[in-house]
């Protein structure tokens, strides 16, 4: 699924509705993530309420994106067991 560039705050609660709604929907075997470039912190909040949903429902994650924001998805999940992976 691909997140738009840009995301704003104000759409972050419509867009995490949005991908868990699929998510539910779809029921996949595995979730890919592609943000859109520049990576914003309400997509970094959408990837990471993402996270939490497949953890729950034991999917794996991937999320394509760069090594700036692979730095700043695995510094957010330092806390808590990383089982996504970012490209």
């Amino acid at each position: 699924m691909r997140i738009l560039p840009g995301l704003a705050l104000r759409q972050r609660a419509a867009a995490t509705l949005a991908v868990e709604g699929l998510l539910a929907a779809l029921r996949p075997s595995r979730v890919v993530i592609e943000p859109g470039e520049p990576v914003t912190p309400a997509a970094v909040s959408v990837i990471l309420r993402a996270h939490r949903w497949c953890a729950r429902n034991a999917l794996p994650l991937s999320v394509e994106g760069s090594a700036a924001l692979r730095r700043i998805l695995e510094a957010n999940l330092r806390q808590s067991a990383p089982d996504i992976t970012p490209h």
